[in-house]
C-alpha cells in the first residue's frame, strides 16, 4: 500500500501525481502507465470514433465527412456493406494526387519495365504493333502527320536528314538517270516486291544505313508502299524473281 502513495510524473499533463491514480501496466520498468488516468481517458474520448446512421440508400464518406448516395460509392466486396468507404470523388482526387507525387518514379519505372519486356517478346510486341496499325491504318496516319508538325517532330526530322547526309558522305554515289531507267525498264516498269505497275522510287537493297551506296549494282525500283515496309531491311529476292519472269 505505501508504494501506491510514491510519486510519478505524468508523461501527457507533466503533473506529478501518486502511483494510485496510474493503470497498471506489467510492460514498463515501474508496473505503471506513462499517462495518469485522467489524462488516458481524455486520450480515448479523443480518438474515439463517432459512429454515424445514414439514412436508408445513403453512405458517409470517411474522407470528405459528407453523407451521399450509395450509387456514388464504388463496390468493395471485402466490406461488410460491400461497398467502398470512400466516395468515388474522393478515390479519383486520392488516385491523381498519388500519380503527382509518384510520376517521375513510375515512369522511368515503366520504360525499364517495358524495355525489358521487349527483349524478352520481341516478336510478340511487333505482331501485336502490326495488327493494331492495319486495324487502325488511316487514324495513325493522319496522329502521325500531326505529330510532325509539333516541334518535337520537326526536331527528329532535322536529326535524322543530318544522319543521312552523314552517311551519303562516305557511300558511292554514281547512279545516272539513265541507268534508273535501265533498271525501271529491266523489272518492266514493276514494283520488285509486288509486282504491280506503279510510280516506282529508288530503293537501296543494301540500305545506306548499313554500307550500301548509291549504285545500280546496289538500286532496285519499289512504288512507295513496299519501300515503306521494307524499311532499312537487307532483302533482293523479289527483284531476283521480277527479272526471270
Amino acid at each position: 500500500m505505501e508504494s501506491l502513495f510514491k510519486a510519478k510524473k505524468c508523461s501527457k499533463c507533466g503533473q506529478e501525481k501518486t502511483l494510485d491514480q496510474f493503470y497498471k501496466n506489467k510492460k514498463s520498468q515501474d508496473g505503471f502507465k506513462a499517462r495518469c488516468k485522467k489524462c488516458d481517458r481524455d486520450n480515448l474520448k479523443s480518438n474515439k470514433r463517432i459512429i454515424l446512421t445514414p439514412k436508408i440508400g445513403f453512405k458517409y464518406c470517411s474522407k470528405c465527412k459528407q453523407e451521399k448516395s450509395v450509387d456514388q460509392f464504388s463496390i468493395l466486396k471485402t466490406t461488410k456493406d460491400e461497398l467502398n468507404s470512400w466516395c468515388r470523388g474522393c478515390v479519383n482526387k486520392g488516385g491523381r494526387e498519388r500519380y503527382q507525387r509518384n510520376k517521375q518514379r513510375k515512369r522511368k519505372g515503366k520504360k525499364i519495365y517495358d524495355k525489358r519486356y521487349y527483349e524478352k517478346n520481341k516478336e510478340k510486341v511487333r505482331y501485336k504493333a502490326k495488327k493494331y496499325y492495319l486495324k487502325n491504318k488511316s487514324k495513325m496516319i493522319a496522329k502521325n502527320k500531326e505529330w510532325r508538325k509539333t516541334e518535337k517532330g520537326k526536331a527528329l526530322g532535322i536529326r535524322n536528314n543530318h544522319k543521312r547526309k552523314d552517311l551519303f558522305k562516305n557511300a558511292i554515289c554514281d547512279l545516272t538517270a539513265k541507268q534508273w531507267e535501265e533498271i525501271k525498264k529491266a523489272q518492266n516498269y514493276k514494283c520488285a516486291y509486288c509486282g504491280e505497275t506503279k510510280h516506282l522510287y529508288r530503293d537501296h537493297i543494301v540500305p545506306v544505313s548499313k554500307g550500301g551506296d548509291l549504285t545500280k549494282s546496289n538500286i532496285q525500283g519499289l512504288c512507295i508502299s513496299c519501300n515503306s515496309k521494307k524499311s532499312n531491311k537487307i532483302d533482293s529476292t523479289a527483284f531476283t524473281l521480277i527479272l526471270k519472269s
